[in-house]
């Protein structure tokens, strides 16, 4: 699963992924600048924020794994977990379950 996700932010992302990668700015006009990426041991993009600090959570709530929208990957993802909640959390809750883990740019357009 690494794999095919590091993949999709690399076809979704190459600008930014190459930039994180290389440690320089990311392009002025990316998406990805609010949530200021990073590359983990296994060259997943994730997000670097304020829950940093909340040291509590678990490594993956803290620094989610960032999933492009519109692509495969992301709407498998996102359909495993909507049938994990048997279909009935609507969108907030898939959104939240997801956030443990994941974090979708424009999640809520792609889980809608």
């Amino acid at each position: 699963m690494i794999l095919v996700i590091r993949r999709a932010q690399r076809k979704a992302f190459p600008d930014e992924y190459l930039a994180v990668q290389r440690q320089r700015e990311l392009p002025k006009k990316s998406k990805l600048l609010e949530v200021r990426p990073w590359l983990d041991e296994e060259g997943q993009m994730r997000c670097d924020g304020r829950l940093k600090y909340a040291e509590f959570l678990p490594h993956d709530a803290r620094f989610p794994i960032i999933l492009p929208r519109k692509n495969c990957v992301t709407k498998l993802i996102v359909k495993h977990y909507h049938e994990k909640g048997d279909h009935a959390g609507g969108t907030n809750q898939t959104l939240a379950t997801l956030a443990t883990r994941f974090w979708i740019i424009s999640g809520r357009e792609e889980i809608l």
